[in-house]
């Protein structure tokens, strides 16, 4: 049987190996990303970041600082192109698969489990997505991931500088997203709960928990500053904006956002830290991943949420899976299981990467019924992570066609009002083409960055509802003249954004700034 510790199973002329098949799957996976990473178009949280970039801030209601100045200086280096701002996600989904290999190692894991744990990791499909656009959400993998490594590395060696490193990843981690406060909360009750407890006593944990503090402690000051908006965003999006889950759901939601497949993997993984007498010594990450699960049975997570604290369990289960190879049945399994794992894997690429065109796509989703969704939204013919790429420009040019009815005098004191974060964005974005007037919204950080000024004479305004009486009954309360544009259309759109009636709109009976505080809307 092999020992756990790594350094007594692995020679170095092995790890330098495991170092090529390491590279090799990751740069499979790169290249896969890198094929397709102009294809349809800018995401809507893209533009939002991209905005945000614009202002840069200590914080925003709806995320912290990181992924925003990071945006800020890739694209003072490279621009601001669909290559430019998606290169860093589809680098880190790359190196979150290779660290997913290096982490089997760190766990007793030989060369198959190495590499075992990186083909599983490159083949957790719904994440694809995730790492196909520029969000917060691929930066935070990579600080789940230092911060379990750090916790590894504790546990195998006893050595309690690693609660430095783990607070420091916790820290940074919290000013990129501030879900990383699960794992804090996972690890917590890990340790607590089995006999590693004896490693709560360090000094060095103190030390680790305060670097956390101090590197969380801008985001908490600018909220503290700005009356406490992310909170109430948070209320928000558990209370309306996410559907509630009941504990089977959310086990096929984490299924089906790691793919089927790797199931075959992470499931004997999380056995393996939980009751297998090697895995004994990893025991509270197990747990931490048990209890972080069973803190999302009371709340209204994303299927994602936990998708950072699965390559632990990949890791885990390729170990096991070594483990298994020395009994005969094991030695067939696992030859047969990378195999396995990219048969039942490859179908369902196109539900995650945008590899077909718009529509192959939606007649690929309609021949497998399969239509995921995240939030309460009516779906078209695409899920919303791709319908979420298209008819921004085309919202664009309804504006400026808005812009264009204006007299010379009037365009030099109009601005535009819309609904959501992903419209303001998209005009602001596309409609430097057509220099258009400043865009303005309530929604989440736009409301921070309003009202106009007074002294406005035209107004460009996008009407809440789809319903022309209604808008018109609406917008005559604040204006004495409403004249309709257009309305908005893309056949892959979000169903919500089309529709949406674009009007010129004169003579306010008040001022925007006067009701400003109304249209706020942090959700």
């Amino acid at each position: 049987m092999e020992r756990l510790d790594a350094e007594a199973s692995v020679k170095p002329r092995g790890w330098t190996a495991e170092y090529g098949l390491l590279a090799a799957i990751a740069l499979v996976q790169l290249a896969l990303f890198l094929l397709v990473i102009s294809h349809y178009g800018y995401f809507r949280d893209e533009l939002y970041y991209l905005a945000c970039a614009n202002r840069p801030a200590w914080g925003y209601v709806d995320h912290p600082a990181f992924s925003i100045l990071a945006l800020k200086a890739i694209r003072a280096l490279f621009g601001e192109t669909l290559f430019a701002i998606r290169l860093v996600p589809a680098l880190l989904g790359a190196a979150v698969t290779a660290l997913t290999g290096l982490l089997a190692r760190e766990l007793g894991g030989g060369r198959m489990a190495v590499g075992l744990a990186a083909l599983t990791g490159a083949c957790r499909l719904g994440l694809d997505a995730l790492f196909h656009i520029y969000s917060m959400n691929a930066w935070d993998h990579l600080f789940w991931l230092a911060g379990i490594f750090a916790l590894v590395r504790l546990l195998k060696t006893r050595d309690p500088k690693y609660w430095l490193y783990f607070g420091l990843a916790a820290g940074l981690g919290f000013e990129n997203k501030i879900s990383i406060l699960f794992l804090g909360f996972g690890a917590a009750v890990g340790f607590v709960a089995t006999r590693d407890r004896t490693l709560l006593k360090s000094r060095q944990l103190w030390a680790g928990a305060g670097a956390a503090v101090l590197l969380a402690l801008p985001y908490v000051l600018w909220n503290a500053a700005h009356g406490w908006p992310t909170a109430a965003f948070m209320r928000y999006v558990g209370t309306v904006k996410n559907p509630s889950v009941s504990p089977p759901t959310l086990l096929l939601g984490q299924v089906l956002v790691n793919a089927p497949a790797t199931a075959l993997v992470w499931v004997p993984g999380l056995w393996f830290l939980l009751f297998h007498r090697e895995g004994k010594r990893f025991r509270p990450l197990g747990i931490a991943y048990a209890a972080i699960f069973g803190l999302f049975m009371f709340t209204r997570p994303k299927d994602y949420y936990l998708a950072p604290f699965y390559p632990l369990l990949v890791a885990a289960g390729a170990v096991a899976w070594e483990r298994l190879r020395a009994r005969r049945l094991g030695r067939a399994l696992t030859a047969a299981l990378p195999a396995a794992l990219l048969l039942l894997t490859v179908p369902l690429l196109p539900l995650t990467l945008p590899i077909l065109g718009a529509d192959r796509t939606a007649a690929y989703f309609e021949k497998l019924g399969a239509k995921p969704q995240n939030e309460r939204s009516e779906l078209g013919p695409l899920p919303q992570y791709w319908a979420d790429m298209f008819g921004w420009e085309e919202l664009a040019a309804l504006a400026a066609k808005a812009a264009d009815g204006l007299t010379a005098e009037e365009r030099s004191r109009s601005v535009i009002f819309v609904r959501n974060y992903g419209e303001a964005a998209a005009i602001e974005f596309f409609g430097r083409r057509y220099a258009l007037p400043p865009v303005f919204c309530g929604h989440n950080n736009y409301w921070f960055w309003g009202p106009p000024d007074d002294g406005t004479e035209a107004f460009i305004v996008l009407g809440g509802e789809r319903d022309l009486p209604a808008n018109l009954a609406d917008l005559a309360r604040y204006f004495e003249s409403v004249e309709l544009v257009g309305a908005t259309f893309h056949k892959y759109a979000m169903p919500y954004e089309n529709g949406r009636q674009v009007f010129v709109c004169r003579k306010a009976k008040t001022s925007l700034r006067a009701i400003w505080p109304l249209a706020k809307n942090f959700g």
